[in-house]
C-alpha cells in the first residue's frame, strides 16, 4: 500500500513538471497521458524482444513495479523502478525550473 501511493505521488509531480513546463493546463494533461500511455503503445508495435527490453525502462511500468505483490520478470526490481521514476521526475521539474527562472525573471 506505501508502494502505491508513492507511486501516484511520483506521477503528480510528473505531471506538476508538464505543466510547468508547457504552462497550457490542457497541454499538459494531453502530455502526461501522452508520456504515461501512448509511449507504451508506440513500444508495443516494435518487434517483441525490443519490447520486452525498452517496456520495462518507461516510466508507468518502471513504478508499477513498486506496486506489484509478485514481481514480474519483464520488469524491473521494484526500488529500482521507482528510483528511474524518480530519476524521470527529478530531471522533469529541473528542466520546468529552469525555465520558469529564464521566462519570469
Amino acid at each position: 500500500m506505501v508502494g502505491s501511493g508513492l507511486y501516484l505521488a511520483a506521477i503528480g509531480l510528473l505531471g506538476l513538471g508538464l505543466g510547468a513546463l508547457v504552462r497550457n493546463s490542457a497541454g499538459a494533461v494531453a502530455a502526461l497521458f501522452g508520456t504515461l500511455f501512448a509511449l507504451q503503445i508506440v513500444v508495443g508495435l516494435l518487434p517483441e524482444d525490443t519490447a520486452d527490453s525498452v517496456n520495462r525502462y518507461l516510466p508507468v511500468p518502471a513504478g508499477s513495479a513498486l506496486t506489484l505483490a509478485r514481481p514480474d520478470t519483464l520488469s524491473l526490481a521494484p526500488w529500482a523502478g521507482f528510483g528511474l521514476l524518480c530519476g524521470y521526475v527529478a530531471v522533469l521539474l529541473a528542466l520546468a525550473a529552469r525555465r520558469l527562472r529564464r521566462r519570469d525573471t
